[in-house]
């Protein structure tokens, strides 16, 4: 299994969360599996303070935001192993 995943508004620039991508390529996907490489996102991340958020808040965010991204993939596979 090959896992790509881009994020923006999480560094100056988008993104690759390789960490994730490593933790999910060559693997069984379930969902315990998403659900636990889902926090694996802050070590990919850099975020910025600016005029839309601060930093705190998307390095927050953001395992939140692929942890919802992955459930809705989950859901949209069946619910079955990949």
């Amino acid at each position: 299994t090959a896992v790509r995943i881009a994020i923006g508004a999480a560094a100056p620039t988008v993104i690759r969360a390789r960490l994730v991508e490593e933790a999910l390529t060559g693997k069984k996907i379930n969902k315990k599996l998403l659900s636990e490489s889902a926090g694996l996102v802050t070590g990919d991340i850099s975020p910025i303070t600016d005029i839309r958020s601060t930093r705190q808040y998307r390095n927050q965010v953001a395992p939140v935001l692929i942890a919802d991204t992955f459930e809705q993939a989950w859901k949209r596979s069946g619910g079955n192993p990949l």
